[in-house]
């Protein structure tokens, strides 16, 4: 559907509500693959987001893209400021929509 922006996330039910906030999104279904980096790598994304879970697998997942993507796709990874929040899933749109601005002005 030339998607040219797209959120990558680490399960389903977190892609779910990325696409019911209206962003586009992807489950890795934990840790990046090697040919789930690949499809993206030879995608029509130019814009990734990245909102793994805020805890230590999160981090190693966003590590793990950032270092694995062409240098063309711009990277954005999404921290959740929030205490208490870990995932999407704990998130309401307001809040979601802070994430992505917050982490878009620290490019």
């Amino acid at each position: 559907e030339n998607i040219q922006t797209c959120m990558l996330v680490e399960s389903q039910i977190d892609a779910l509500t990325a696409w019911g906030y209206g962003f586009p999104c992807c489950a890795t279904m934990g840790r990046p693959s090697p040919n789930q980096i690949k499809l993206i790598n030879n995608s029509g994304i130019r814009v990734l987001y990245t909102m793994f879970d805020n805890d230590y697998w999160g981090e190693q997942f966003t590590d793990i893209v950032n270092k694995s993507l062409r240098k063309d796709i711009l990277v954005i990874n999404v921290k959740i400021p929030f205490k208490n929040k870990k995932d999407i899933n704990d998130l309401d749109k307001i809040e979601f929509y802070k994430c992505l601005e917050l982490s878009s002005n620290n490019i």
